[in-house]
């Protein structure tokens, strides 16, 4: 799936580690704040520390309406 994306949008197929390391901080800071884990185990599993600024989750009508928003914006420069 990774190799079909990276095609579709001209990347390359390799995440590149400055982009596998942001990955793993959010990976940990998700960890922390959405599934209220121990910060032990955030980075026992992610392998990064999670960020200082704090995730604050939206209700998932909000999220929808906010995502539908935004994808509508992205589709419309695509066609």
């Amino acid at each position: 799936m990774m190799a079909a994306i990276c095609g579709r949008f001209g990347l390359p197929p390799v995440m590149p580690p400055e982009v596998a390391a942001a990955d793993n901080i959010v990976l940990a800071t998700e960890l922390r704040d959405v599934c209220h884990e121990t910060p032990e185990h955030c980075v026992s599993w992610s392998g990064a520390q999670p960020m200082d600024r704090r995730i604050r989750p939206l209700c998932a009508e909000v999220a929808k309406d906010l995502f539908l928003v935004r994808f509508e914006k992205v589709a419309s420069r695509m066609a």
